[in-house]
């Protein structure tokens, strides 16, 4: 039997044991951050890691985590990297000045543990405007037809220069040039947005536009009495392409007889007024036809020709041909003068110092043999350009030589166009391009025998005139419907290493009459395109690789580009590497 003092004990214990177990479970639960783990950076940045200044990043910190609980980060913290910083789950940042940032997340759970992540934001300089177009036009309203000159003259730009001039009248036809007319024809009065695109020679463009309003007088209405416009594409027995007249290579001059044009009986005809296509327009009181020129900087392009006739009921009928202008595009081409050095530690001056001893020298590498081209044995002390400097010498004419520049009659077929003439005037369908072919679409594209590996740059086309100015001269050799030279290189361009801007020289001047000091006078174009950089030397026992690119263009603006490796190697270069 249980006494009285094992009773009361019991009772104590019944008492005290839900207070010693809450003890305990409170116990554990206040040392839970002995188990607890550190949470887990993570961040999205938008929309990249790249972009101009003011650069705009949103931040997003949802993918953080915390293997304790979904619910146990307690703060997320932002270091921008440009001396801000920021809070939250998701924030957004705006970096204004350009640079490389450093972005880092720093995540906090409740007991105090902590994990970072960071990336990196590049930050470019903004970019500047772009050109400024500007149209004057004059007149900008009146009765159909109405011609308006339009001027994209005043245009712009800070940064640069402004190099072509495109125009969308707004009616389905399109121009060109910094200077334009164009006819507007309508039935009914409506009003025409006329949109001038410039671009410059970085490639940046801006725009304009103007509101033409057109109006119409005596209706302009069907009376089933319309006049009937017609006109023929006169035949061109040298187009070759397509049907004869309708084709031709840039600058083409095609002619237009309107003769079967016709007006109903009783009525007399007031005007036609043409529209060709390009941005030029003219008009005319009687059955004239018109000859006209075409040039194009594109492979080929379109023009519609329209003829609109009118009565002096102002009844109109209107018809639209077609004309494809061709452009066989430039060439671009150069070699490196690659000197031979010597290759043995004793001779360890391997470059020319003038464009006279470059040309003697007649080591022009093309890279034939696809071991590209190395210019060796350099030292920092022997031979060298002040300043450490290593000159490399390109050429992008080479002018018909014997030997090893012997290209065929090169200059003679390329230098020697001749202006064919029929009853003492020049005439389209006798014109030929180089290699004596004819100037129409189907012939073949000239190309100078022998020519390989982008040895140099030429044009399809040819490159001058002879026979009717000095002997030096070309400005006026070339047909009498040509805008200008049209045909050749105009200009090459020459970026000498990837992270330059482009030197321009004008192709002719490079090459002309006027000699080179201690050179003898050749006539225009007889002489080589020599070009001439100075790079730095290449360090101790190392080398430099270089990257040479070539824009030529022709005097009608197509171009096309041309780039070619060099490596600057100090010290002995072992073997010659110039071309076999």
């Amino acid at each position: 039997m249980e006494g009285k003092a094992g009773q009361v004990w019991r009772k104590r214990i019944r008492t005290i044991a839900p207070i010693l177990v809450g003890v305990v479970v409170l116990g554990l639960a206040g040392c839970a951050w002995l188990f607890n783990q550190a949470p887990l950076a993570a961040f999205t940045l938008g929309p990249g890691s790249t972009g101009q200044a003011p650069f705009e990043v949103t931040l997003s910190a949802l993918l953080s985590s915390d293997p304790d609980g979904d619910d146990d980060i307690e703060s997320y913290t932002w270091d921008f990297g440009d001396g801000t910083t920021g809070s939250g789950a998701q924030v957004s940042h705006t970096y204004a000045t350009p640079g490389t940032y450093t972005l880092v997340l720093i995540v906090e759970d409740q007991f105090g543990e902590t994990d970072r992540t960071s990336k990196t934001v590049y930050v470019l300089p903004a970019e500047t405007d772009g050109p400024t177009a500007v149209i004057n036009a004059a007149p900008t309203s009146g009765t159909s037809p109405v011609t308006v000159r339009f001027d994209g003259g005043s245009s712009t730009y800070a940064d640069g220069i402004v190099s072509t001039y495109s125009w969308d009248f707004g009616d389905g036809q399109f121009g060109s040039g910094q200077v334009v007319s164009h006819t507007y024809v309508s039935a009914s009065a409506r009003t025409y947005t006329a949109t001038l695109t410039v671009r410059a020679t970085d490639g940046r463009t801006g725009t304009a536009t103007v509101a033409i309003s057109v109006n119409t007088s005596g209706g302009g209405t069907t009376t089933g009495t319309n006049p009937s416009a017609r006109f023929d594409i006169v035949d061109d027995a040298a187009a070759a392409g397509g049907p004869a007249g309708t084709t031709g290579v840039a600058p083409y001059h095609a002619q237009f007889d309107p003769e079967d044009t016709e007006v109903a009986d009783g009525r007399s005809l007031l005007q036609i007024v043409w529209s060709f296509g390009d941005g030029l327009s003219t008009s005319t009181a009687n059955l004239t036809g018109q000859w006209h020129t075409y040039v194009t900087s594109d492979p080929s392009e379109v023009f519609s020709v329209t003829l609109l006739a009118m009565d002096n009921e102002a009844d109109t009928d209107s018809v639209t041909k077609t004309v494809k202008v061709y452009n066989h595009q430039p060439v671009a081409g150069f070699e490196v003068c690659n000197p031979l050095g010597g290759n043995t530690d004793a001779d360890d001056d391997e470059q020319y110092l003038t464009r006279a001893t470059a040309i003697a020298a007649d080591r022009w590498d093309d890279d034939e043999d696809d071991n590209g081209i190395i210019i060796g044995d350099l030292r920092h002390t022997v031979g060298e350009i002040a300043g450490g400097k290593v000159r490399v010498f390109i050429r992008s004419l080479v002018i018909d030589e014997s030997g090893t520049d012997d290209y065929d009659d090169y200059e003679n077929e390329w230098f020697g166009l001749v202006v064919a003439q029929t009853g003492g005037e020049d005439a389209q369908d006798l014109l030929k391009m180089a290699e004596n072919a004819a100037a129409a679409p189907g012939s073949t594209k000239p190309k100078p025998d022998d020519y390989e590996n982008n040895a140099f740059s030429y044009d399809p086309e040819g490159q001058s005139f002879v026979g009717r100015g000095a002997a030096d001269d070309v400005t006026d050799d070339y047909p009498d419907w040509f805008p200008n030279q049209a045909w050749g290189i105009k200009y090459i361009y020459v970026r000498w290493e990837s992270e330059t801007p482009e030197e321009e020289y004008d192709y002719r001047a490079l090459t002309d009459a006027g000699g080179w000091a201690g050179e003898p006078t050749l006539p225009a174009y007889d002489q080589d395109a020599v070009m001439w950089h100075d790079y730095d030397c290449p360090p101790d026992n190392g080398s430099v690789t270089k990257t040479i690119t070539i824009r030529v263009v022709d005097f009608l603006g197509a171009e096309s580009t041309f780039s070619r490796q060099i490596t600057l190697q100090w010290g002995k270069e072992l073997t010659d590497d110039l071309d076999a």
